[in-house]
C-alpha cells in the first residue's frame, strides 16, 4: 500500500505519521475532500472489515462507508487510541 500523506514529528524518535487513504482524497490542509485525486478502492479485506461490521450491528447497512483512513503512527513510545470517523 503506497502512502498518501506523511506528517514527520518533529524532535521525537520515530518516523511521524503515514496516512493509507482508500476510496478518495482527504487533503489535510484544507480539510476537503478532493474527488479530483485517484486513490486505490478499499479493496477486498476492508470491504470484509466493513461487511462484518453491518452483520454485527456496529454500522447500519444504510450508511456503509466506501471510503477508508488509516493512520500509521511511527513513533517510538506512542499510543494513540483507536478512531473511528464517520462522516
Amino acid at each position: 500500500m503506497q502512502s498518501t500523506f506523511k506528517d514527520k514529528v518533529t524532535g521525537a524518535r520515530g518516523e511521524g505519521r503515514q496516512v493509507l487513504q482508500f476510496g478518495s482524497f482527504y487533503d489535510y490542509a484544507s480539510h476537503e475532500i478532493e474527488p479530483s485525486l485517484d486513490v486505490e478502492p478499499m479493496g477486498e479485506v476492508l470491504e470484509r472489515l466493513v461487511d462484518n461490521l453491518v452483520a454485527a450491528g456496529a454500522l447500519p447497512a444504510a450508511v456503509r462507508p466506501d471510503t477508508a483512513i488509516i493512520n500509521v503512527y511511527r513513533v517510538v513510545g506512542a499510543y494513540t487510541r483507536p478512531l473511528i470517523s464517520l462522516t
